[in-house]
């Protein structure tokens, strides 16, 4: 098979073209927290296993080796807004009985954190990649709004990495202290999302899951069913890697168009293939299955 595979399926006189998956899952006996198999297949492969359809799931099962695995599936973990997947080990100040409930997160004028509803309007602080500062911004907005202000304007929501950088941004809090109580920084609380970002639209739990307090998820390789587990056990894992086409499977000319070769599977159908409007019809599938 070269460069992408086509596969045709003809069921009862309707031409299906399905190109294959471009991505491939790669087991890996090693047992880590989902942290650290999430830094491995980063940098090893593409990602932890991402999973979008019925499919794919039996695809990750069979590559698996028995037992649980960890996937890239996770919920609930503190990001940040400029930098993405916080690791497990990273700076932060909360307040007294915090975190709470809210999924957005200000710093006060004595540099402690706390949640907030993210419809709340507050200020916040956005962060200069231009100049490397910090800019406290004097207008209420929610936090999604003030992210959007942000980026526009700056770089992103102020990220926070050390204790220098929150005694920094506290004091500039000061300045302002009759106007700037509390501030949006770029700490927000996830949803069950892929770990490459992407949304979680399709979900295989087992039944009853997940459980409340269990934040990434396992695949059950016997059953291919999910669960939720602590992100600091130690499981197996699986990775995924994107699949690029070899080009020396693929012939150029000079004015580098690229020609594939189509493997092509017919199954007994009503469709007549002499027939110049079927042809035709087929064609224009795989020509819409081949373009870059």
């Amino acid at each position: 098979m070269i460069g992408r595979g086509v596969i045709l399926l003809l069921l009862s006189g309707c031409v299906v073209v399905c190109a294959l998956q471009p991505e491939q899952f790669h087991y890996v006996s090693q047992s880590l927290s989902w942290y650290e198999a999430f830094q491995y297949c980063r940098q090893t492969y593409t990602d932890l296993a991402n999973i979008q359809g019925a499919a794919n799931n039996s695809e990750a099962q069979q590559a698996a080796s028995g037992g649980s695995v960890w996937i890239g599936l996770f919920r609930n973990m503190w990001k940040w807004s400029q930098t993405g997947l916080v690791q497990s080990f990273w700076f932060q100040k909360w307040a007294t009985n915090e975190p709470g409930t809210g999924q957005c997160v200000v710093i006060s004028q004595s540099g402690v954190w706390s949640t907030r509803d993210c419809s709340d309007q507050n200020h916040f602080i956005c962060y200069s990649g231009a100049t490397n500062d910090q800019i406290l911004v004097q207008k209420s907005m929610n936090w999604s709004a003030a992210q959007s202000y942000c980026r526009e304007k700056y770089t992103d929501l102020i990220s926070i990495n050390t204790v220098q950088d929150n005694t920094k941004i506290a004091g500039l809090m000061l300045l302002n202290i009759l106007n700037t109580q509390t501030a949006w920084i770029g700490l927000y609380k996830t949803s069950w999302e892929w770990s490459d970002g992407s949304n979680a639209t399709y979900t295989n739990w087992k039944s009853g899951e997940p459980k409340d307090g269990k934040d990434c998820a396992l695949m059950e390789t016997s059953s291919a069913s999910w669960s939720g587990e602590d992100c600091n056990k130690n499981h197996d894992f699986l990775c995924y890697q994107d699949v690029k086409p070899a080009e020396s499977n693929m012939t150029y000319n000079m004015t580098y168009n690229v020609k594939y070769n189509v493997k092509v599977q017919l199954r007994a159908g009503s469709a007549d293939l002499n027939d110049p409007t079927v042809q035709e019809s087929i064609l224009q599938q795989v020509r819409g299955h081949m373009m870059p």
